[in-house]
């Protein structure tokens, strides 16, 4: 603090530095309680746009593009789950959450994309939950990542395991 002071270092600098540092201490924290626990950290998703932060681990967002953002928050909708053929019946309500993670481009790009996704055209809906599996693994690490995936047999609904109780939204509309 004495060499901080006397090299007159911007304390702006110094708070983000405190800030990055308490982070890293509390994901650290975090991670050692979670091999004891197995408890999962609670997910908020914030903002017009529905980003994922894993609230928990220091706030540490969920990297997902616009395209998996939407289709993760449909599944997170419904605990139930869905079945990859029925996903059809719920392309309106996947546009309505697409529209609102989907920052660029016309409103037709937005429905052509969207259907494409919903009716598996080319595999892509294949393509898009591997890639969310594959993201969420090289962030939190394939045993803290088992209760955030999209999981299930072929043929049969897959579902995220996450405890519903640990997902919060602030936006309430959105349920």
């Amino acid at each position: 603090m004495t060499l901080i002071g006397r090299r007159k270092i911007d304390s702006g600098i110094v708070a983000q530095v405190y800030d990055i540092l308490d982070r890293v201490r509390q994901q650290f924290l975090f991670r050692e309680r979670y091999k004891l626990t197995k408890k999962p950290s609670r997910l908020v998703v914030r903002g017009f746009d529905h980003r994922m932060y894993l609230v928990d681990l220091g706030q540490e967002e969920l990297k997902l593009s616009p395209l998996q953002r939407a289709l993760y928050l449909l599944y997170l909708k419904h605990p139930e789950g869905i079945p990859f053929k029925a996903l059809p019946d719920y392309l309106s309500e996947f546009q309505m959450i697409y529209s609102r993670t989907y920052t660029g481009g016309s409103v037709a790009t937005l429905k052509k994309t969207a259907k494409s996704l919903v009716y598996n055209e080319d595999g892509c809906l294949n393509e898009v939950v591997s890639k969310i599996k594959s993201k969420i693994i090289g962030q939190l690490g394939r045993d803290m990542a088992e209760d955030y995936l999209i999981s299930g047999e072929r043929g049969i609904a897959r579902v995220i395991r996450l405890d519903r109780q640990l997902v919060q939204h602030e936006n309430p509309d959105f349920y």
